[in-house]
């Protein structure tokens, strides 16, 4: 009899980095004129892939053993099922702009579930229900990334109150958990291999805050977006001494936690660079995109090449026995 297995969550990094180099040709078609062509192919691409991932998780969850609610508990990929109504923010905020009542309907949805799936989670860690050995990097996709992608959809939708709301519950629990995380890292053990690409995503907040304060500030670089600059600078340096790290981490699904990791970044940066417009700053903010675009597309199709030999080798399996 053939077992079933259940899609594991962190697949859903895949729509998560879609997602960001999304976001990242829309600021770019506005700031460099990059053609809005591409923003919406690849909207649609996220889209699909997001609604694919969780159609699959769905069949096999029907099919195999567990639930929903045991695979949100597990200590190491729990946190990444915060995607799935994150992925729906991202998704709603860019639509707003084209079709507004939907755009609205996808935000407000998927923040009141990442608002419940945080409170949820923010009362269990509360019972010591963690242990601390498998506290990892990738916690930072529950209330922190809730907060703050929460706050980057609402301002898109207008509701500017309630995305000050979600900005300042994002920052404060970015303290939080990143010094939980770094003392978990300095103190207690190394990540296991395939857990270090998480480590990128200790560099995501300041990027993600400053093109939320953008939204809910407007575009003008005060004392907020100073700070955070420079903290986006500073983390992307430490970034620089971990790639040794990370090359000898073998090519899987983890390799998704670089791609909104370079997103973010990149949009952020050329957002400031739009707004301040320095000398040079055109040439800068393509060079930018061009990487980041070639970094996470190198993934994707590295990724389904793998996708497509394993298929291959779980096809031939049964014919040569």
């Amino acid at each position: 009899m053939t077992s079933h297995t259940r899609l594991p969550l962190n697949y859903f990094a895949i729509p998560f980095g879609l997602a960001g180099i999304t976001g990242t040709w829309i600021v770019a078609s506005t700031a460099l004129g990059a053609p809005a062509a591409v923003a919406i192919i690849l909207w649609i691409i996220t889209a699909v892939a997001w609604l694919s991932m969780i159609g699959v998780y769905a069949w096999r969850g029907m099919r195999a053993e567990g639930s929903l609610l045991a695979d949100l508990r597990h200590p190491i990929l729990g946190p990444f099922g915060s995607l799935v109504p994150v992925v729906a923010i991202l998704l709603g905020g860019s639509l707003a702009g084209v079709l507004p009542v939907a755009g609205r309907v996808l935000v407000a949805a998927g923040f009141i579930v990442i608002v419940i799936l945080s409170a949820w989670k923010l009362a269990a860690w509360m019972t010591g229900a963690i242990d601390a050995h498998l506290f990892h990097p990738g916690y930072f996709l529950t209330i922190l990334a809730g907060g703050l992608i929460g706050a980057i959809g609402l301002a898109q939708v207008g509701a500017h109150d309630l995305a000050l709301v979600a900005f300042g519950i994002g920052i404060f629990f970015w303290a939080v958990l990143a010094a939980v995380v770094l003392t978990r890292l300095i103190a207690i053990e190394t990540l296991p291999a395939p857990l270090v690409p998480t480590l990128a995503i200790f560099s995501v907040p300041p990027s993600v805050a400053g093109i939320a304060w953008f939204g809910i500030n407007g575009d003008q670089i005060d004392v907020v977006q100073q700070i955070l600059m420079g903290l986006m600078v500073f983390l992307l340096l430490s970034q620089v001494f971990l790639v040794p790290r990370y090359a000898r981490v073998p090519f899987g699904v983890g390799y998704w936690s670089f791609t909104f990791s370079a997103a973010a970044p990149a949009t952020y940066a050329i957002r400031w660079l739009w707004v301040t417009q320095p000398a040079g700053w055109e040439a800068w903010s393509w060079l930018m995109l061009g990487v980041v675009t070639v970094w996470i597309g190198w993934i994707a199709g590295r990724s389904v090449t793998l996708a497509l030999t394993n298929h291959r080798t779980q096809v031939a399996e049964p014919q040569s026995s």
